[in-house]
């Protein structure tokens, strides 16, 4: 293991499939297919494409992890500066060689290799225009009304384009605490991947409409848990996934918590953040 900061070698456990972007089979020996991988790899990744690939490694489609043609070592979180040839990042008896046939078939012109890293960036940008701007989720219009003198009925919409999804709420307090509103400004969710679930009671609905399908699975947490955590039923066996991060979870144990299972596999959800806060996500993972 590295030290703190520095990218690092992943366990062998793949990530959740619905977490991945597909990436198009081709052979791993050629630099080329590669390089290829890496046409959705993040662009705010710290180390380049070509580099990565001239490497070795080829796009996992997680993150920014990728994967050693050779040695089959994956590494995730690169840091600005690493160098991917470093021997670190292979296994012992890997010595990853570009000039071996037998296991690389390399790009002869290294400046081919930063034209094609050149060429998918347009690629992405061009992708990226076409994409409509995100989804935007305005601070809601609240409605009071004064209910046995004692509780205070809430009626929140969301406004996206031409959708308007309500959500009911009960007990309202109509100043927050401080430490809520904080949390509101640092992760206003904004860019949701699912916003017509944005509503609780609409994930609610989805558990309500497999209801046989759902109670089959032998869990502990209730359906409201799940759609309180952000967690919308896909109708098949127990997968579900997040409103807002379109993270899936699936397999559920009996005593298995809807947040902390949110926490654990996608740590990074403003949702999640929003709500249990970034101390309560650090001690998950």
């Amino acid at each position: 293991m590295s030290i703190e900061g520095d990218g690092y070698i992943c366990p062998s456990r793949d990530p959740p499939g619905q977490q991945c972007v597909y990436i198009i089979p081709g052979d791993p020996r050629r630099e080329v297919y590669r390089l290829y991988t890496f046409l959705k790899y993040p662009i705010t990744a710290k180390v380049y494409p070509w580099e990565l690939a001239n490497a070795g490694f080829y796009y996992t489609g997680y993150k920014d992890r990728v994967k050693c043609s050779r040695c089959a070592r994956q590494i995730v979180d690169w840091q600005a500066g690493e160098d991917p040839k470093n021997a670190k990042w292979h296994e012992v008896w890997c010595q990853f060689d570009r000039n071996n046939r037998e296991h690389n078939i390399p790009v002869n012109d290294v400046r081919q290799m930063r034209q094609r890293d050149m060429d998918v960036a347009r690629e992405l940008r061009a992708v990226e225009d076409t994409i409509p701007n995100p989804v935007e989720l305005p601070v809601p219009a609240i409605t009071q009304t004064e209910t046995n003198n004692t509780n205070l009925g809430q009626a929140i919409t969301f406004r996206s384009g031409a959708a308007v999804a309500s959500v009911a709420a009960s007990n309202y307090e109509p100043q927050e605490q401080p430490q809520e509103q904080s949390l509101r400004d640092l992760f206003p969710c904004e860019n949701p991947a699912n916003p017509h679930m944005a509503s609780r009671e609409r994930r609610l609905s989805t558990f309500n409409d497999h209801v046989t399908s759902w109670e089959r699975n032998n869990i502990r947490a209730t359906m409201y848990d799940m759609a309180e955590a952000g967690l919308y039923y896909l109708g098949v066996r127990d997968k579900v996934k997040c409103w807002y991060c379109n993270g899936g979870l699936q397999n559920w144990a009996l005593n298995d918590n809807p947040w902390f299972e949110h926490a654990k596999w996608f740590p990074t959800c403003e949702f999640l953040l929003r709500n249990k806060g970034p101390e309560y996500v650090s001690e998950v993972t």
